[in-house]
């Protein structure tokens, strides 16, 4: 993983997580966590983060990226964007 960055429009806090896998979340395998964020409209509506020349989470071969949220429904409320290297 290069970068992950979330954007909210949902006026109530929520949990985002990233994560290698299909787990329930990253509290099942914190070794899978990409990136955890709490965001709101109000008070923080983006998180980015980056990670230096081969410094971020690296996946198993054909691992799956998941997200998850609260109960913020993300098709109309949360955008993701994951930039990421195959090697």
């Amino acid at each position: 993983i290069i970068s992950v960055e979330i954007t909210t429009s949902s006026g109530a806090a929520n949990h985002y997580e990233v994560y290698f896998d299909t787990g329930a979340g990253i509290a099942n395998d914190l070794s899978k966590a990409i990136m955890l964020a709490v965001l709101d409209f109000d008070y923080m509506t983006h998180a980015h983060m980056e990670w230096p020349d081969g410094g971020g989470p690296i996946g198993d071969v054909n691992d799956v990226v998941s997200i998850r949220t609260g109960d913020s429904d993300i098709s109309a409320l949360g955008k993701f964007v994951i930039h990421y290297r195959e090697e």
